[in-house]
């Protein structure tokens, strides 16, 4: 199973894009990343070898999103804590994800 093109959270869509790990190490020096102005999240091909890693890469780059789009910055820890709980919840109950992190980390080499 594949990781999906995009997901929603709340109004917003987010797109997964996979680049070729040159150009993700290279230029952009990094395995993911979440660009708030176009709602994107780039993966580096290659972490998709290691299925718990892409799984952990995934989620921290969608924890990156949930900080953007609840408005986070400079909120107090519980604040953050409970938005990010109702963030990771509505992405596992309302996308394919929770179906993809299940499929990947139950095949695994």
């Amino acid at each position: 199973m594949k990781l999906p093109k995009e997901i929603k959270l709340g109004c917003f869509t987010i797109k997964f894009k996979i680049l070729d790990s040159t150009l993700s190490y290279e230029i952009a020096e990094q395995q993911g990343s979440y660009i708030e102005k176009t709602n994107t999240v780039y993966l580096s091909e290659d972490i998709f070898e290691d299925k718990e890693r892409a799984v952990n890469i995934v989620l921290h780059e969608l924890s990156h999103a949930i900080y953007s789009m609840y408005s986070l910055k400079d909120k107090d820890e519980e604040t953050v804590v409970t938005s990010f709980a109702n963030g990771m919840t509505e992405l596992l109950q309302r996308t394919d994800l929770l179906k993809w992190i299940t499929h990947t980390i139950n095949n695994k080499r």
